[in-house]
């Protein structure tokens, strides 16, 4: 008999399972993962959606960071996504399969590669002088997060991601040192610049301008110099305290003039 025309005889997956996997299985265990249905962001319906998922994937992020104490290390297009309660949307993060304890980030076996996405991974990752047994850091996530949002907005269609006529065509394509030259160019070394947003996307050009301000100002103010008392007291982990948790919250939290919804207090 078809286990389709069996399903409703059988009112739980034990029975289920007794009565259709074969004999010489019996002694095996079956383990079996249930997750909510998750939806890909290119399935959102307008701009203030994707702000409310793209903030709220922020807020997740800072809360694992400050209470579980993991950071991700791989924020990028395909690993945002959201999910449906209620005719209500709510961003998250996906893909945790390079994320680590804080607690372990100099001893984590994956600490001598470069983590990430690679249109995506911060200059710092990506940078010739990046020799490997370097500290992940918060910020790392956080200018990913600005280039998957600058990706999102300068290259969906509505429907899906074109790199191939992307204005950041060369971030998916170069090698990982094309890559680093391609970004500081776009981002630290053009004076004059705009975010190439598609129309659909128009709304998010203030966010992608302030971000750029911060990661560009941010590397730009590092010492030159070692060994002077500027150098000495500088916070390379938020790069001098300007790209940080507060500084892109004071962005992200606000879209076309109305404030998005805080899910948490982190």
């Amino acid at each position: 008999m078809k286990l389709d025309s069996r399903i409703g005889e059988l009112e739980t997956l034990k029975e289920l399972l007794t009565e259709f996997v074969e004999p010489q299985s019996k002694h095996r265990v079956v383990q079996i993962s249930v997750q909510e249905r998750l939806f890909p962001i290119q399935d959102l319906k307008g701009p203030k959606e994707y702000a409310q998922v793209l903030y709220d994937v922020f807020q997740c992020h800072r809360w694992l960071y400050e209470h579980a104490h993991i950071l991700h290390r791989d924020i990028s297009v395909g690993n945002i996504m959201f999910r449906k309660h209620r005719s209500r949307i709510y961003g998250v993060l996906n893909d945790f399969d390079l994320a680590c304890k804080l607690s372990e980030i100099t001893s984590d076996p994956l600490v001598d590669h470069r983590l990430g996405t690679k249109p995506f991974m911060a200059l710092d990752v990506l940078a010739p002088t990046w020799t490997g047994g370097k500290k992940a850091l918060y910020r790392h996530d956080l200018e990913s997060l600005f280039y998957t949002i600058l990706c999102i907005a300068c290259q969906y269609n509505g429907t899906k991601l074109e790199p191939k006529t992307s204005p950041f065509q060369s971030w998916f394509e170069g090698s990982l040192a094309q890559v680093y030259q391609f970004k500081t160019n776009d981002i630290l070394l053009e004076d004059t610049w705009y975010a190439p947003v598609t129309g659909r996307f128009i709304q998010f050009v203030p966010w992608l301008e302030d971000m750029r301000k911060l990661v560009r100002v941010g590397y730009l103010s590092r010492p030159t110099v070692a060994n002077t008392d500027y150098a000495r007291q500088f916070n390379y982990d938020t790069l001098g305290g300007v790209v940080s948790h507060r500084t892109f919250r004071a962005i992200m939290s606000r879209f076309n003039r109305a404030t998005l919804e805080e899910r948490s207090s982190a």
